[in-house]
């Protein structure tokens, strides 16, 4: 910047509490857009895609994962569990539980079930609690979410085949719910946060 040159400060509003929030974006790029993610003065966070000095999009998030906080969480569920959040908040339960069922598949992924679709992951997640001691005694939180696991395979939303429940029928909240368990579940595989 050169001297004598103004500042460009961006002053939007909170989308939750309507707060005003204020960066500088004066030396940001024209030609990237970046994403940044920002507290009001009441806490509430606020998310913007911004290309140069203009905001392309601005979201508000009733609720935000600590998920980041988690260092061994493999960065694309960390990426998957934030974009349930935004499906949550932003009322899309249809996305929302596509979301959610991709997170509960890369979890178990990573947990060594590499069955082709998700029931069958969480069918060996059961059998394995089962036959291994060791297993259960290693993520006793996720034994007693199978139950919970079950009824989000049985969920349509994410694979093009039929489910054995309409997705169309399910709430937000619903969807809040599912996410809750299924971030809990990887926070217990990779418990080491940042202190």
């Amino acid at each position: 910047m050169a001297s004598g040159e103004q500042r460009i400060v961006l002053r939007p509003s909170c989308v939750t509490c309507g707060a005003a929030i204020q960066f500088d974006v004066t030396d940001y790029e024209q030609t990237t857009t970046m994403s940044l993610r920002i507290k009001c003065p009441n806490e509430h966070y606020n998310e913007f895609a911004i290309r140069g000095r203009v905001i392309l999009s601005h979201v508000g998030f009733g609720n935000v994962s600590d998920i980041d906080s988690y260092l061994d969480v493999p960065e694309h569920i960390k990426s998957l569990i934030k974009e349930s959040y935004v499906c949550v908040n932003e009322n899309l339960p249809i996305a929302g539980i596509g979301v959610v069922r991709r997170s509960l598949d890369e979890l178990l992924y990573q947990l060594g079930f590499t069955q082709r679709n998700l029931g069958d992951k969480v069918t060996a997640l059961g059998v394995r609690f089962n036959n291994d001691v060791n297993f259960l005694q290693t993520y006793p939180t996720i034994n007693r979410r199978l139950s919970i696991f079950r009824t989000i395979s049985d969920l349509g939303g994410f694979y093009l085949h039929a489910q054995r429940t309409s997705v169309f029928n399910i709430a937000t909240s619903e969807v809040s719910s599912y996410l809750y368990v299924v971030e809990a579940g990887i926070k217990e595989v990779w418990p080491r946060r940042t202190p």
